[in-house]
């Protein structure tokens, strides 16, 4: 769903017309900026409790013919995008994450023997992008006595349904058969270091703050799925909150204005 982006004094009277919370108690939104700089810091932090992906040192075949060895693949933060979210009432993304380090040495037995054909390295100046389509947000629902918390996994079932690419390949079955290989080692890894916050639901000392459960859902800004537009990808994570003893509410309709004002950073 794509929301129209208001100034602060159009959203104030949008929202004077009727009570715009859908019977939830709050309402909490954070933009793409926000959830890739929360990424970027935590992929910081997992540096220093030493839970980062390893350097991957594998090879995988591409076909009966030819195959990849990889050799200390390191990879960065994901960076999520809003661009593909065909479901309103889901917490879906579009997920990006740099190769920073690392060789690819691709090799073939055309001649009836192994033989390397093409050495590339990488580096934070020169690098391919794994791209996957559609993970959702893992729902983890807050309770009273545990926090809730926005988490993306990139090791579940439901977060690798879609196409996972791996960008520079020209033919478009070495991109995907390189994200397959992703898909596996990320499911295969610790789930420490293939899983990523983006917040808790924390409770606090004040008694009407009491978070019970809570609902995700992703909403593009207006034109973010055109490709060239200055703001394509760009979207919030909405965050439905309803406080203890009090019932969940429901999702808004299509008159649902983005949520962050175009006139406020």
């Amino acid at each position: 769903m794509a929301g129209i982006r208001k100034t602060l004094a159009e959203y104030l009277e949008w929202a004077k017309l009727k009570p715009r919370t859908s019977e939830w108690s709050a309402l909490v939104a954070y933009d793409r900026g926000k959830c890739n700089q929360l990424l970027l810091q935590e992929y910081i932090e997992k540096h220093d409790k030493h839970s980062i992906m390893p350097p991957i040192n594998e090879a995988y075949g591409s076909s009966e013919t030819t195959w990849s060895w990889l050799i200390d693949y390191v990879t960065d933060a994901p960076r999520l995008s809003f661009e593909n979210n065909p479901d309103t009432t889901s917490a879906e993304v579009n997920m990006s994450m740099a190769v920073v380090g690392g060789k690819n040495v691709s090799l073939d037995d055309l001649a009836g023997f192994a033989q390397v054909n093409r050495i590339s390295s990488f580096d934070p100046l020169d690098y391919p992008k794994l791209e996957a389509n559609r993970v959702p947000l893992k729902d983890i629902q807050g309770t009273v006595n545990k926090d809730g918390e926005v988490v993306l996994d990139l090791g579940l079932p439901e977060s690798q349904l879609y196409i996972w690419e791996v960008k520079g390949d020209r033919i478009e079955h070495q991109r995907r058969m390189a994200g397959a290989f992703f898909k596996r080692k990320f499911k295969e890894a610790d789930p420490q270091k293939r899983t990523f916050s983006l917040g808790k639901l924390a409770h606090t000392t004040q008694e009407f703050m009491k978070p019970q459960s809570f609902k995700l859902r992703t909403i593009m800004e207006q034109g973010a799925a055109t490709r060239g537009a200055a703001n394509f990808g760009n979207g919030a994570v909405e965050v439905r909150i309803a406080m203890d003893d009090e019932p969940q509410g429901g999702f808004p309709g299509e008159d649902w204005a983005y949520p962050l004002p175009i006139d406020r950073s």
